[in-house]
């Protein structure tokens, strides 16, 4: 490092860095807030999408909602400490993760509900419609999700990811799995679900179609 060099990290602010070009220093605020812009762009792109894809890996509407905000203000700390935020490669990946997580070890006083398939009537308006059914197996959000009420929560997560418009290789990272396997869970899920939808179709009670 140069004289020059050390006497401008030794002049700058506390809580400043030099900027790249000029060396002045910037406050650490500066770099913060555009973070905190992307952020606030991804609670409204997805915040209704997570709770949706919460609901279908089994959690109530409340449940949901829990965890998604706890996602959510997960990532606000992120993006309120320096370098933190940008370590996230994929942020919307990542939040989903997150908020997987957050449902399923939850935080003391807010015990896992058993999976119970939430009504059309009840979900965000915005959830509703969120993505396709991954394998076209089944059409109505009800149906489906009563029809991944029937998968193991690995399998599920996992599907639960693709309907929500994510790659195998960013479910992988999201779950902290390898992306083949991933694809081996796709395939159980959709040989699981044509069962389903056989039981279904040829008038079979809940009783007689397959559990996880």
């Amino acid at each position: 490092m140069s004289e020059r060099d050390h006497d401008r990290e030794h002049t700058a602010k506390p809580g400043a860095r030099l900027g790249p070009l000029t060396g002045a220093a910037i406050p650490e605020c500066d770099t913060v807030a555009p973070m905190r812009a992307q952020l606030l762009e991804l609670h409204d792109a997805h915040h209704a999408r997570v709770v949706a894809f919460l609901l279908s890996n089994g959690a109530s509407l409340h449940d949901a909602q829990d965890a998604a905000q706890e996602a959510f203000m997960q990532a606000w700390r992120a993006a309120n400490q320096p370098g933190a935020w940008a370590q996230i490669k994929n942020p919307a990946a990542w939040i989903y993760g997150v908020a997987l997580r957050r449902y399923r070890y939850p935080s003391p006083g807010r015990g896992r509900p058993p999976t119970v398939p939430v009504p059309p009537d009840l979900l965000p308006a915005d959830a509703r419609t969120a993505s396709p059914d991954p394998a076209d197996l089944v059409a109505a959000t009800h149906d489906t999700l009563t029809a991944l009420a029937t998968l193991d929560d690995d399998t599920r997560a996992v599907i639960a990811f693709q309907m929500s418009g994510f790659s195998a290789v960013e479910t992988a990272a999201a779950l902290d799995i390898d992306d083949q396997r991933v694809r081996n869970l796709r395939k159980k899920a959709r040989s699981q679900l044509k069962v389903w939808l056989a039981s279904t179709s040829e008038g079979g009670s809940a009783d007689d179609r397959p559990r996880p």
